[in-house]
């Protein structure tokens, strides 16, 4: 049987294939073939959703071969009960001669008519020859395996091939839908120019309704009766937002997140909330890209100048050394120029604050293309 799986089920048909094979082993019988050789997507379509979505599939293939001994085949299996007669149990894909559904129990090979519970009809696979065969004759025919066994294998052969047509296994089951980003982030766009960005944070502590889920809202519900704002030039913006994000080195593992949703290009809904913040996040992004582009980059003053400047607070870090605790205090200019003070004093200061920095200027310094104006011996005033 060769079928196309919805990739998310194949484990479930794994585990299948697995306990199949060893209650063949327990017959002594060969056991199934399981090979996956390959996946797609494909589209599919719902009246109610806005767009075309996708499902995973695997290509999956799982094989198995009924036994034949020294040229016999084993038929069908009939019950004698008192009262009602002959019961037959046919095995899948085979099929019983008329003459058999009201057959006696008596057995062709020793010619021996007993009150007998079952008899077994197996065939020539050379001369089609049929014979009705009783139980303690069977293993003569069929190289000793049991006739329970050999049902139950052509059995799981049917249930095999009959799993395409399973809800839960065929091309037709809908599996984990996943959803172009493109499409997403067309309506996160679209969402925000009406409503305004709402995280889920937001939405959870002020009782709204967040992006994402404004989102969902009109992805799965075509016939909505308003809609939301779009244009071309949308469009071509949400195609740069995925590339930068493909493109992205993540420092975080938000980024990393965001970056593989772009990669793949596809999102199932639980993921809306990563790909609905990429808008966002590429804003902002943006905005640090633009103002570092416009943001100064100058040595000031000269070496050995006493300066008074206000400057602004940039962090602070601490390090060990030789000598015991240091911190590098870190300031900008009002035109975005770095000024950098190390010292082996804690100064109780804010970040964002500004403040009247009085110095000496020790040297000038590249810091990974960051021109750093170094000060020693200051001190530091609030306004």
């Amino acid at each position: 049987m060769i079928a196309f799986i919805p990739t998310e089920n194949i484990s479930k048909i794994k585990d299948f294939v697995e306990k199949a094979n060893k209650k063949a082993k327990k017959y002594g019988l060969d056991g199934f073939e399981f090979e996956l050789t390959g996946n797609t997507k494909l589209e599919k379509n719902e009246d109610n959703i806005l767009y075309p979505f996708y499902v995973e599939f695997s290509e999956v293939n799982i094989s198995g071969k009924f036994p034949k001994f020294s040229g016999w085949k084993l038929i069908s299996k009939i019950e004698f009960i008192e009262g009602i007669g002959s019961i037959l149990n046919t095995v899948p894909s085979e099929v019983l001669p008329e003459k058999y559904y009201y057959h006696d129990n008596i057995c062709d090979h020793c010619g021996h008519k007993r009150e007998r519970k079952v008899n077994y009809i197996i065939q020539n696979v050379e001369t089609l020859e049929y014979k009705s065969i009783g139980s303690a004759c069977l293993k003569m025919f069929l190289g000793g395996k049991t006739a329970e066994s050999l049902i139950w294998y052509a059995s799981m052969l049917k249930e095999i091939d009959e799993l395409k047509d399973n809800e839960d296994f065929s091309e037709y089951s809908f599996g984990q839908a996943l959803y172009p980003i493109q499409n997403v982030l067309e309506l996160t766009l679209a969402a925000i120019k009406k409503y305004g960005w709402v995280s889920g944070s937001v939405a959870y502590d002020e009782f709204k309704t967040s992006t994402a889920d404004t989102v969902k809202e009109f992805m799965f519900n075509k016939n909505r009766d308003f809609t939301l704002p779009f244009n071309k030039e949308d469009s071509e913006y949400v195609s740069k937002v995925v590339e930068y994000f493909v493109n992205v080195e993540p420092t975080n593992e938000y980024l990393i997140n965001l970056k593989k949703f772009a990669s793949c290009g596809y999102s199932h809904a639980k993921g809306f909330g990563y790909v609905c913040s990429m808008i966002v996040a590429y804003k902002k992004a943006m905005e640090i890209t633009k103002e570092k582009e416009n943001k100064s980059n100058e040595f000031v003053g000269t070496i050995g100048q006493k300066i008074e400047m206000e400057l602004t607070y940039v962090k602070g870090i601490s390090f060990q050394s030789y000598y015991g605790t240091s911190f590098i205090d870190i300031f900008n200019d009002e035109k975005g120029n770095t000024f950098v003070w190390i010292t082996s004093k804690y100064i109780d200061i804010i970040e964002g604050m500004t403040y009247k920095v009085k110095g000496t200027i020790k040297e000038h310094k590249d810091y990974n293309g960051t021109n750093q104006t170094v000060l020693t011996r200051c001190k530091i005033k609030e306004f």
